[in-house]
């Protein structure tokens, strides 16, 4: 059996998305709004477990009063309300961000493309380069769009969720830490 065909060396795709981070230096500022989005999103989301932690020690506590229990949900309605606004700009910025990059993309691919010699053409199919075109695009825009947001969310998650375990229960996160490394 042959051995896989190598797709490039590291060094040409490290090239590649030099390449394609050029296309998304335009839209810096956009895409600082989007970091912000979800790095506030992603830190509001640890905090909603804590919070709702005190809500029900509080609903649960004897005696207790319902203005304290009101303070928790209202506080707790403020996390849910902000979290939903800056998830709002991380979605809206990614977007403006990937169509952005998908446009500028198709347009430096449409003048390069009407640069080439007829053989070119003529060695290809027109749907072959059509759909080369069409979806190659596609995966760039998700990926700048969703995967993107999707990563960097996901490891602040980790990260955090990890440090606060660790803040709050050292005797506990040791156990899952090493019940995780077994």
């Amino acid at each position: 059996m042959d051995p896989p065909e190598q797709v490039g060396s590291v060094g040409d795709r490290v090239g590649q998305l030099r390449s394609l981070l050029s296309y998304v230096r335009p839209y810096r500022w956009w895409m600082a709004g989007a970091l912000v989005g979800v790095l506030v999103s992603s830190a509001l989301g640890l905090v909603f477990p804590m919070i709702l932690g005190d809500l029900v020690d509080s609903a649960l506590e004897v005696g207790g009063s319902t203005g304290e229990l009101d303070r928790i949900a209202f506080l707790l309605l403020g996390v849910f309300l902000v979290q939903a606004a800056f998830n709002y700009l991380r979605t809206y910025a990614l977007d403006v961000v990937g169509e952005g990059v998908v446009a500028d993309l198709r347009r430096s691919v449409h003048a390069r493309i009407v640069r080439l010699p007829v053989p070119f053409f003529d060695q290809r199919l027109t749907g072959e380069i059509t759909a080369r075109l069409t979806s190659d695009a596609g995966v760039v825009q998700a990926t700048v769009s969703s995967s993107l947001a999707q990563v960097l969310s996901q490891t602040i998650t980790l990260v955090g969720g990890v440090t606060l375990l660790v803040f709050l229960s050292p005797i506990l996160s040791h156990s899952v830490l090493a019940i995780l490394q077994l």
